[in-house]
């Protein structure tokens, strides 16, 4: 699937594997009997997730925020042509009343991963997304969301490893702006464990729709982040654990 190009979860700890990720994985293996640390057999291509590893927390309120002005644009970025779009659309529709608009992709030039890191840069797609589709955020209310299988970093943090998403806000001629209405989310990490396996196409999605809420929550309801470790605005997503054991709700 072209929108889920797995990538695994090395680099940094901030944003990359975790200890909670390498006990999920002993824990997978155990119950398969397996020893992840030797050799795995061929067929065993996909892993579920096992969220019972997650702390024992209460779950997070349902949280419904009032309907917020200006519109959610959802651009893809490059080769995303299994990008779920019909689904992202009806969920949001249907959880929050919010209509998602995608518009059509925007083709990412090879000059543009960074031949070192063999990753794109979020500023280089905020460049992307504002030189292709500026009229969209004429609205000073509207919120455009970009999301790749390239594998992001931060310009802003280029000693973190990768990142899921990043989001800025932007102005327009002398006019500054702090209201942050652009982000771009990676899958690039979304898609397999650390040593290789893919993981089903319905974790990935979760996986997606998960910082797609997150920034839909904070860029176009205006949320805070919080505390709770059980919401989607939970201060701070550490890695691909973290982002499993999340929920969806605000």
């Amino acid at each position: 699937m072209g929108w889920m190009r797995p990538r695994s979860c090395g680099g940094q700890i901030a944003l990359g594997c975790s200890t909670l990720g390498l006990l999920v994985l002993l824990s997978i293996g155990a119950a398969f009997g397996l020893n992840l640390f030797g050799r795995l057999p061929a067929d065993l291509t996909t892993l579920t997730v096992n969220v019972g590893l997650c702390p024992a927390l209460a779950p997070s309120t349902h949280l419904t925020p009032p309907p917020a002005p200006g519109s959610v644009y959802l651009a893809p970025l490059g080769d995303t042509s299994d990008l779920p779009i019909d689904r992202l659309r009806a969920y949001y529709q249907q959880r929050y009343q919010l209509d998602v608009i995608p518009l059509a992709p925007i083709p990412i030039d090879e000059d543009l991963i960074d031949p070192d890191r063999d990753q794109v840069s979020d500023q280089d797609l905020y460049g992307l997304l504002l030189k292709r589709y500026p009229d969209r955020l004429e609205d000073r209310m509207s919120v455009l969301i970009g999301v790749t299988t390239e594998d992001l970093y931060m310009v802003s943090r280029p000693d973190w490893g990768w990142a899921f998403g990043s989001q800025v806000a932007i102005g327009y001629g002398s006019q500054a702006e702090t209201r942050r209405r652009v982000a771009v989310i990676s899958t690039a990490r979304m898609g397999a464990t650390p040593h290789g396996l893919l993981m089903p196409a319905e974790v990935v999605e979760t996986r997606l729709r998960k910082m797609l809420t997150r920034y839909i929550g904070e860029l176009h309801f205006q949320l805070p982040r919080n505390d709770s470790p059980r919401s989607v605005l939970y201060r701070s997503i550490v890695g691909v654990p973290a982002l499993d054991c999340v929920g969806e709700e605000f």
